[in-house]
């Protein structure tokens, strides 16, 4: 049976860059991971051995899959591939618990749950804890791990990282809490002595749903944009927003990747890609006015 490590966390704990990490990492496996989108994936075209509209297929024989249609659909066609797959990644949605995924894999038939692995954001999970629009969200994330991972510990003090570690230690003591080195996260994730992944018999209510708490919009351009005034305009504190991510034309600097988590943004050349798709994804909280705000940025070409 093919394991599955689900890598789940909130929006802008760093699934992404992990899942980058461990596609770039030479691990001798031949990975299959599920991603919500191939757009987040950086993958150097010289890697790349075919693609197609759903499946990238890299050079050692590792395959990324986007998941478009039904999740049990998806992982019964990575079972049946040929040469086999040795693990298989799946990222959830960033504001969603990964237990509906979890509580689905044992119905299928070749693979089984090894590990549910969820990422928290050092900077920022405890004060989303105690938010009243998502901490219900993200604690519902926590909840469901065998392995909480904190990320971007560099990031706070040392000692600060140290109380966080010790706060989520405290708060979910049923799960593994490390700190992010991502130079062995790939032993905790593939390599973990068999144990068995959490089995919950779950008698309380249902958490909110993702699609009652938030509301997504594409912002795209015509052309170019001032790639700093529309970072600084999306990170504005009374807007609500999440999560923005995407690829835009700047004017002075060209193809660059924009993320911005809450008020923080950052701005990085984007890799080779002759054919990219323009546009930023927002997340923000519903009914914060985020609609007509947003639409009046596209002003800035």
């Amino acid at each position: 049976m093919i394991p599955i490590t689900l890598i789940s966390g909130y929006l802008g704990a760093g699934k992404t860059t992990l899942i980058n990490q461990l596609l770039a990492s030479d691990l001798g496996l031949r990975l299959a991971v599920l991603v919500n989108d191939f757009g987040d994936i950086n993958i150097d075209a010289a890697r790349i051995r075919t693609q197609s509209d759903d499946v990238i297929e890299l050079a050692g024989g590792c395959v990324c899959c986007r998941l478009s249609g039904g999740f049990a659909q998806a992982l019964s066609d990575l079972r049946d591939r040929s040469p086999a797959i040795s693990h298989i990644l799946v990222e959830t949605s960033g504001v969603a618990s990964p237990s509906a995924l979890a509580d689905l894999i044992p119905m299928i038939d070749g693979v089984r749950l090894s590990l549910t692995a969820v990422l928290a954001d050092a900077l920022n999970v405890e004060h989303r804890l105690l938010d009243r629009y998502v901490g219900e969200v993200v604690r519902a994330q926590l909840q469901a791990a065998d392995l909480v991972i904190l990320t971007k510990t560099d990031a706070i003090p040392p000692d600060a990282a140290e109380a966080c570690l010790k706060t989520l230690a405290r708060d979910f003591p049923g799960s593994t809490i490390l700190a992010a080195s991502f130079g062995d996260l790939a032993s905790h994730l593939l390599f973990q002595p068999e144990k068995a992944a959490k089995r919950r018999l779950r008698c309380e209510p249902p958490a909110t749903d993702a699609h009652d708490l938030f509301e997504s919009f594409t912002l795209s351009f015509a052309g170019a944009v001032d790639i700093e005034r529309l970072a600084a305009a999306l990170a504005r504190p009374e807007l609500g927003l999440q999560r923005a991510k995407g690829l835009a034309l700047d004017h002075h600097l060209g193809l660059v990747n924009l993320d911005v988590v809450d008020t923080n943004w950052l701005i990085t050349p984007q890799v080779h890609d002759p054919e990219p798709t323009l546009g930023v994804v927002v997340i923000a909280r519903r009914n914060s006015g985020a609609a007509d705000y947003i639409t009046s940025l596209r002003d800035l070409d």
